[in-house]
């Protein structure tokens, strides 16, 4: 699997502090990498390789997600 040379993996010491962030901490997903974008060519590398591998994709802005996407056990 090609990921983004940017993402964060459980495995970086930075996961944690890029998963934890949020208002609702009772709900927290564990996702395979997060891949933090600054500019609309680093969303669209990270978009087009997410359905290139057929994975689903959540886009959370400003530490939230209203849907509970980020919070859904299923979601990787």
């Amino acid at each position: 699997m090609q990921i983004s040379s940017n993402a964060i993996t459980p495995k970086d010491s930075r996961y944690n502090d890029w998963n934890d962030r949020g208002v609702n901490q009772l709900f927290k997903g564990r996702p395979d990498y997060i891949i933090p974008v600054n500019i609309i060519d680093e969303l669209k590398e990270a978009l087009q390789n997410s359905v290139q591998q057929n994975q689903y994709v959540v886009v959370r802005g400003g530490g939230h997600c209203l849907e509970g996407f980020v919070s859904n056990s299923d979601v990787q």
